[in-house]
């Protein structure tokens, strides 16, 4: 029976070490990490992604431009990570510290922002239009 028990927190070892890495000092091992937001996403799935994980990454946004331009082009197909349309919002935050970091591609942040916001204009505009 302990066996048993023990066997979630064993089928999140991986995840956890993941999470490790991206705290790691080592920019390697941080990309390495970042590459495999959407493994980590799917893991916690969409409400802990979105509560949890962006959230996280927010407040440890990395000065080293690799790591910076790997994240923002993870997150740019994050939508469905965080719960689709309708929750796309909770990046916003994320990519505009991103647009803000220095040395980082304008033109790729302002083209993943303007995904972001036609994402939201659009859930907004189906959830007022099924009221």
């Amino acid at each position: 029976m302990a066996s048993s028990d023990s066997a979630p927190d064993d089928s999140l070892y991986p995840i956890a070490v993941l999470i490790d890495e991206l705290k790691n000092e080592d920019v390697q091992l941080r990309l390495n990490s970042i590459k495999k937001l959407s493994t980590i996403a799917l893991a916690l799935g969409q409400e802990r992604t979105r509560g949890e994980l962006i959230p996280f990454l927010t407040e440890t946004i990395y000065d080293e431009d690799e790591v910076l331009l790997a994240l923002a082009e993870q997150l740019g197909t994050f939508t469905p990570n965080v719960g689709g349309p309708e929750y796309v919002h909770c990046l916003l935050d994320i990519f505009t510290k991103l647009g803000k970091a220095y040395k980082l591609d304008a033109v790729g942040v302002d083209n993943i922002a303007s995904d972001t916001d036609k994402h939201y204009k659009l859930s907004r505009q189906s959830t007022l239009g099924s009221r």
